[in-house]
């Protein structure tokens, strides 16, 4: 999961990077592409092809979601402040643990809740928003991760049922239907879309391998973790220096990882029947 959520750090970039010059939709669609490109690698590699699934209606539901969320994503990211849009984007963790208490029925306990808290006042401390200038991208921004909370508790159903290959076959077929009408926008270039086709994809497929190993609440903390990544990439390649609050706020987010590994029985368990390329 922290390999997803580099990659996923990673494509937010990228998006920030291409701001208003290439419309959503079309950002939308090279993603949607990607997703063809990731399963038809990941079902080389598992050498079966199985499209058929035993809960149509979950796949098409978590499809629908991903659309919806990576939709209002770009919206935030592209004309949003970087740290503003990421801030938001940090409530996933606790919409995550939410829903699966309430959805399904994962036992959330204090350890984790305080996980959540803590990383969220980490995430607070490292990004330090201004939240100014509210309009309607700020919707997008609280809805993305809302979106995606509810589609990372519908891909738990998802990958419990069906193999992971069939989910990603799913995805990319949802994505496709969704995003049609990105065929006729005007088309602009830019070097920026072949990573945001590549990554995000890549990770959703890591992310898929993840849910299907260990529950939701025990991984939503673990969200926290690409800003531990983002900062030391800018400490190590762009030689920038983060204040005592960036490093404040490091400590704790690591404290708040750390703390869903108290219970280390619950990966091993799941872990030792974990196939991910099936």
């Amino acid at each position: 999961m922290i390999a997803a959520y580099a990659l996923g750090a990673a494509e937010a970039i990228c998006i920030h990077a291409a701001g208003d010059r290439i419309p959503v939709l079309q950002i939308v669609a090279m993603r949607s592409l990607g997703n063809w490109l990731i399963w038809l690698v990941a079902v080389g590699t598992a050498g079966q092809l199985i499209i058929r699934s035993r809960c149509f209606s979950v796949q098409l539901a978590r499809g629908g979601l991903g659309v919806a969320a990576f939709a209002a994503y770009v919206i935030a990211f592209a004309r949003l402040p970087l740290v503003d849009a990421t801030a938001l984007l940090y409530l996933r963790a606790l919409l995550m643990a939410a829903l699966a208490a309430i959805v399904l029925r994962e036992t959330v306990g204090a350890i984790r809740w305080a996980a959540i808290a803590a990383g969220l006042v980490g995430a607070a401390l490292v990004i330090q928003p201004s939240f100014r200038d509210p309009g309607a991208a700020w919707l997008a921004g609280l809805a993305a991760p809302a979106f995606n909370a509810a589609m990372q508790v519908v891909t738990r159903f998802a990958v419990g049922t069906d193999p992971i290959n069939t989910t990603m076959f799913w995805i990319a077929t949802v994505n496709t239907v969704f995003l049609a009408p990105a065929a006729v926008v005007t088309w602009h270039w830019t070097p920026l879309l072949v990573p945001i086709a590549i990554l995000g994809p890549l990770a959703n497929y890591l992310s898929l391998c993840a849910l299907r190993a260990a529950e939701v609440s025990l991984l939503a903390p673990w969200d926290y973790s690409r800003l531990i990544i983002t900062t030391l990439v800018a400490l190590m390649v762009f030689h920038e220096v983060p204040a005592l609050s960036v490093w404040t706020g490091l400590v704790v987010i690591v404290f708040a990882c750390l703390c869903t590994a108290l219970t280390p029985h619950r990966w091993l368990r799941h872990l030792a029947s974990f196939r991910p390329f099936c």
